[in-house]
């Protein structure tokens, strides 16, 4: 077993080293922060995917209002 740094510095990392080469790996805290940075993306981009589908949503509702109304002064359904 080989005690090494993780890149960042957090804290040691244990690992078997099986090719003798050193390597760094991310220690627990850089690992939750790497998953954490991925979900406040995923979330970005659900949150404007959201907007974008709420804008349509309007906008529908309002051109189906229209042609209701149109629908309406035209005597109703035929």
């Amino acid at each position: 077993m080989s005690m090494i740094i993780c890149d960042d510095r957090h804290e040691p990392v244990v690992y078997t080293d099986y090719d003798n080469r050193n390597k760094f790996h991310k220690c627990p805290l850089c690992e939750v922060l790497d998953e954490l940075a991925e979900l406040r993306d995923d979330y970005g981009t659900l949150e404007v995917a959201h907007r974008d589908l709420k804008e349509e949503n309007e906008s529908l509702t309002k051109e189906c209002e229209k042609y209701q109304q149109i629908i309406d002064a035209d005597g109703g359904d035929r």
